[in-house]
């Protein structure tokens, strides 16, 4: 029966891709046994018209906010910090009457109002660079964040996401550890528990495997890659789709950190969103993980903690803003990540005691 519903799921998938004119898609699905079903649909890039391969380097945007709240909390196991302390504490150069009383568990909550903070407008990656360019780039560094004049950020009139809040806890993270954010998080999560390809940043990834980083696009056009520099704990890690399974999995399987740690993170504060993750409404039950998003790439990865289920979806075009024409908006919608993620959900547990339908019917792909 698990067959039958792969071979549903791929078939609607390759027909998605297709008809939605979508660069590229990806779908890896990982059970308790291991990964259960990894392919990728469309091309690498679009000049070559190379098939996009399973093993493509993705990156995974806002879905490193997980890793940094990671970070954070084995700092908490260890005694290290409590999510209770202000985070001028550990930041005075930040003191600001709207930043004074925020605790570490408001900022992995995103409830503050610094936003957008430094970044700008649209609380954004402030830097990019050409995908292949200098690894030094022209990112702001630690040093470069940690000098930024609190007198010239800016805040909303309510608590919403913030980027740059997580910037900051990135900076806690290295001076309560001792240890240079990414090489915290890359040493204490991802080669602790051998997570796989999983890199904190671009000049991570090895320059033989960098071609293996597909091509984004925005509105048909080649899409810059970000290069996040300091700013890196709130959306610059890349990752296969194999491996960003395999970090969920085994956070909500309780691999990465004990059960209660995981139920915290779990626990809506803000609405759907807890310490690093929120919640996504599904037919099938509400599913928990992180999305992520970048100008030519949209993706998500969400655990099903009931049937032991996680599922990753990447798309490597991004063509909706508010110009968008209603063609494109419709096509946006179909090849959402967030929904593809739910139909992948609503196809393996079809017949469940969770969904009371009955099993799936196979498909033949055109």
């Amino acid at each position: 029966m698990r067959n039958q519903k792969i071979d549903s799921i791929d078939c609607w998938l390759s027909a998605l891709q297709r008809d939605t004119d979508v660069a590229g898609l990806s779908v890896c699905i990982r059970g308790n046994e291991g990964v259960i079903f990894n392919k990728a649909y469309g091309v690498h890039d679009k000049i070559s018209g190379a098939p996009l391969k399973k093993d493509a380097i993705f990156p995974v945007a806002s879905q490193t906010k997980t890793f940094t709240a990671v970070a954070l909390l084995k700092l908490v196991l260890n005694s290290k910090i409590s999510l209770e302390d202000k985070l001028v504490t550990h930041l005075p150069q930040f003191s600001h009457p709207l930043l004074d009383q925020v605790t570490l568990r408001d900022a992995l909550s995103h409830q503050t109002r610094f936003v957008p903070g430094f970044s700008g407008e649209d609380d954004a990656a402030s830097f990019s660079t050409p995908l292949l360019g200098d690894d030094d780039g022209a990112s702001l560094s630690t040093d470069e964040l940690r000098a930024l004049d609190i007198t010239t950020a800016k805040f909303s009139d309510k608590n919403e996401y913030s980027n740059d809040m997580y910037s900051l806890l990135g900076l806690i993270i290295e001076d309560v550890s001792g240890m240079p954010y990414r090489e915290y998080v890359r040493k204490e999560v991802i080669e602790k528990h051998n997570l796989g390809e999983i890199y904190t940043g671009l000049d991570d990834v090895p320059k033989p495997k960098r071609t293996r980083i597909p091509v984004g696009y925005s509105h048909g056009e080649e899409a810059p890659f970000y290069d996040f520099g300091g700013e890196m704990p709130c959306g610059g890690f890349l990752a296969t789709p194999e491996a960003i399974t395999n970090f969920y999995h085994a956070l909500f399987s309780g691999q990465i950190l004990p059960p209660a740690t995981v139920k915290l993170m779990t626990t809506a504060i803000n609405d759907t969103y807890g310490l690093g993750v929120f919640s996504m409404p599904c037919k099938t039950g509400a599913v928990m993980g992180h999305n992520g998003s970048l100008a030519g790439q949209v993706c998500v990865t969400a655990h099903d903690a009931h049937h032991g289920l996680t599922v990753a979806v990447t798309r490597t075009s991004n063509d909706f803003d508010e110009d968008s024409s209603e063609e494109h908006r419709k096509k946006d919608q179909i090849s959402d990540p967030e929904r593809i993620l739910c139909k992948v959900f609503e196809t393996l547990l079809e017949g469940s005691a969770r969904t009371g339908r009955g099993p799936a019917k196979k498909q033949g792909c055109r």
